[in-house]
């Protein structure tokens, strides 16, 4: 399979250090981003859990500085009951935004243990090289799908793009919504690997969050495609790099005809 990451000229990262960046969830752009709507609970799951929650709580609850005092055992369980009751309540009629808390706190609770390197299917999209390629000034890494380096990052899933969100069924949970996207975003015909993260990371981004770099050897590059708009001393140290190893060296040129790309190999 053939797979493209489009990239600003920050990208040479990739080519001289031999790694590449992993992003959770909660640091995407785009808003909609594993948020899948999220179907209200039913009335018995609502009890199963609340249930589990009250009992783990148990004796750690009533013994607590905001509990109230001067409750036996059985005033309790009637407390315990009288909670429940209330908090169903609440959910069942809108009075509390449940589903809408538990999208919030998905996306928290994802991007906590997971990250995803996003990747693509195609080279000639013109969008990806606006956007994601700085305006054509950023290059595209062709990758070498097969090479057992680069199958250590994990297996690489195809999006699904589609007019609405997935829904998340509490009861019945799926872990496809995170390869569901925005039907708009089809263009970028996008491939996904999913990793979790760990414990802890050296790297911050330029505004303290954590960054994730997960090591890639170069020899898992097929090509690298320049923007026709590179800065030369970027161009010219991507081909430093990239001396006297097999990748192609490839110039992306756009048509004076039409809206389109061709490549032309560098010797």
């Amino acid at each position: 399979m053939r797979l493209f990451k489009y990239l600003d000229s920050k990208g040479v990262d990739i080519l001289e250090n031999e790694r590449i960046k992993f992003t959770p969830p909660d640091q995407f752009k785009d808003p909609f981003e594993f948020r899948p709507a999220v179907a209200k609970p039913s009335k018995k799951y609502l009890k199963q859990k609340l249930g589990e929650l009250l009992k783990e709580a148990g004796n750690e609850w009533w013994e607590s500085p905001d509990a109230p005092k001067g409750f036996d055992r059985s005033k309790r369980r009637q407390e315990d009951l009288r909670i429940k009751k209330e908090a169903i309540r609440k959910i069942v009629s809108g009075e509390e935004p449940y589903p809408e808390k538990f999208q919030d706190l998905l996306v928290k609770e994802v991007g906590a243990q997971f990250a995803v390197l996003c990747l693509c299917a195609v080279n000639d999209e013109n969008l990806m090289w606006y956007h994601c390629a700085d305006g054509h000034r950023g290059f595209v890494i062709e990758f070498d799908s097969e090479h057992a380096e680069f199958q250590k990052l994990g297996k690489p899933t195809e999006v699904v793009y589609s007019d609405k969100p997935p829904i998340y069924d509490l009861a019945n949970p799926t872990a496809e919504h995170w390869r569901i996207k925005p039907k708009y975003l089809k263009y970028e015909a996008e491939y996904r690997i999913l990793a979790r993260l760990p414990a802890s990371t050296p790297h911050k981004t330029p505004d303290g969050q954590p960054l994730y770099l997960a090591n890639l050897s170069r020899a898992c590059v097929k090509a690298v495609y320049l923007g026709h708009r590179m800065e030369k001393g970027v161009r010219e140290k991507i081909l430093q790099l990239l001396k006297g190893t097999s990748v192609s060296k490839i110039d992306a040129i756009p048509s004076r005809e039409d809206y389109t790309l061709s490549f032309q190999e560098i010797n």
